[in-house]
């Protein structure tokens, strides 16, 4: 990101995901500042879950630490089903999923 001849360039958001064994894995999802609380992440999370979901995926997960945006994707109707306390010290790894069927084991 920078100025280059009187020209800003700026990346607003970005998802990394991959699906395999019918899960979508979400790597990572970022939003500027610029355009965080508009409903961009929310928008880019709508579309991947669609896109999978097309393809017969079951659910998605993520992986989340405590001071990053678990309650981001909660409000989307993620469960934690799983934490590492003390990682980083003073917070915690949070994994979170959310089916979109019924999943047997």
């Amino acid at each position: 990101m920078g100025h280059s001849a009187g020209r800003r360039w700026c990346c607003r958001r970005r998802i990394e995901s991959k699906n395999f064994y019918t899960w979508l894995f979400i790597d990572w999802l970022w939003v500027s500042d610029l355009v965080r609380g508009a409903g961009v992440g929310s928008s880019l999370m709508d579309k991947a879950e669609a896109i999978v979901r097309e393809r017969g995926c079951i659910g998605a997960y993520v992986d989340n630490f405590s001071f990053q945006a678990p309650d981001f994707y909660r409000s989307r109707g993620y469960q934690e089903f799983g934490r590492n306390d003390g990682l980083p010290a003073g917070h915690a790894w949070v994994w979170l999923r959310k089916t979109f069927i019924d999943v047997k084991n």
